[in-house]
């Protein structure tokens, strides 16, 4: 697979895990998710990516997602941007995927994560023109949970009502 342009990129789709709000996942879990073996590539952004994994899903190969964004906050690069994501159907090839780990609730931390990485990736994709949910790309899927044209619209500033509450951030 030859890698792409980072010109091509348009679009950036944001997930969520779809697993209980405020509980500890990582890529390696969501890897692991996605394929039979544990995660095998490095986490920094350009890392080459390692095709040797066989995934019980036919054309997944490992983690979909270029980033996920723990309930603590970190920030883990699955994909290199110049590999096509494996995330939004029919819209892989000219995104970027982000994954928030959490189901419609996420942790003060991860907002401000979400919103330096989206700040971060205009800087370095010369074509990204917007951030859409993966709920609006098609109608079988409810994720992220929140409506990301509203956070964008908001300027990219935590939406209250899925901000997860916790003693502890």
């Amino acid at each position: 697979m030859l890698p792409r342009s980072l010109s091509t990129i348009t679009l950036a789709v944001v997930h969520c895990s779809a697993t209980p709000n405020g509980r500890y996942h990582d890529i390696a879990d969501i890897d692991y998710w996605h394929g039979p073996d544990r995660f095998k590539r490095g986490l920094t952004p350009f890392q080459r990516p390692d095709f040797g994994l066989k995934a019980h899903q036919p054309n997944l190969q490992h983690v979909g997602y270029h980033y996920v964004v723990r309930t603590d906050g970190v920030l883990e690069c699955g994909r290199s941007l110049r590999e096509t994501g494996a995330h939004a159907r029919g819209y892989n090839h000219s995104s970027v995927g982000i994954c928030l780990i959490g189901y419609d609730q996420f942790t003060d931390r991860q907002w401000a994560t979400l919103k330096s990485l989206a700040l971060t990736l205009h800087q370095l994709l010369p074509n990204l023109r917007e951030f859409k949910g993966h709920n609006q790309l098609t109608d079988l899927k409810t994720c992220p949970g929140f409506d990301v044209a509203e956070w964008v619209d908001d300027g990219l500033n935590p939406l209250s009502e899925h901000t997860l509450k916790q003693e502890d951030n």
